[in-house]
């Protein structure tokens, strides 16, 4: 298949005009490079410096990942999970790829966008708002979730993105409680139980429906 590929005029690292390439197939990208710029990008998110202890609990959190392991993206990782993608989108500044995100699909009705990367030099020029607005013209008419670093939370509100009170997030065949409390304490999780402040006199939204099968967990 060949690759979809498309220019345009977007800011240089120098401030100048740089010609972007878009590629629109996975088949076309070394999946090497794709990891390396997933693990780059990721390693430069911001740190809670405002939160006490963080710096300890970081540490703490990727020794013990090394040991397990090690975590991160590969090449073997990228190329499944991107090819299984409904559609992605790729930016190049010559043959250097600079940007990825992609999103899964049913292409009428749901869709959900991850791995939104920049290249940590090329971050502030607008990259990452011009691959959310190529993926979601990919899926026109769907309703489109994702799930993003809290540091990141306030640019999606500015794409017309709305927080959700009702999301839920479980892992599939794999128990970590050390993975889930670190992301508990990064903000990506509520704590347990977690109910929002009263409104009209409940606890919570959830309040106001009387399931007696979702309270059995029979549903």
């Amino acid at each position: 298949m060949a690759a979809k590929i498309s220019d345009e005029t977007g800011t240089g690292t120098d401030g100048g005009k740089a010609e972007i390439r878009w590629v629109q197939d996975s088949e076309a990208v070394s999946f090497a490079e794709l990891a390396d710029l997933l693990n780059r990008a990721f390693d430069n998110e911001l740190e809670p410096v405002n939160k006490p202890g963080w710096e300890q609990e970081k540490e703490e959190y990727r020794r013990k990942a090394k040991e397990r392991g090690g975590r991160g993206f590969t090449a073997d990782h990228v190329a499944v999970t991107f090819r299984a993608s409904y559609a992605v989108e790729y930016a190049y500044d010559g043959d250097r790829l600079i940007a990825a995100g992609r999103v899964l699909s049913d292409g009428i009705e749901q869709a959900a966008i991850y791995n939104v990367a920049v290249d940590p030099g090329y971050q502030g020029l607008g990259l990452g708002r011009d691959v959310i607005r190529r993926l979601i013209e990919r899926v026109p008419g769907c309703e489109v979730i994702l799930y993003t670093h809290p540091q990141t939370v306030k640019f999606y509100e500015t794409l017309g993105f709305r927080r959700q009170k009702t999301g839920f997030v479980t892992w599939a065949g794999k128990d970590d409680p050390e993975a889930e409390s670190h992301l508990e304490k990064m903000g990506f999780l509520l704590p347990k139980g977690f109910r929002y402040g009263k409104t009209d006199g409940v606890t919570d939204e959830s309040d106001y429906y009387v399931n007696p099968h979702a309270q059995a967990g029979k549903i």
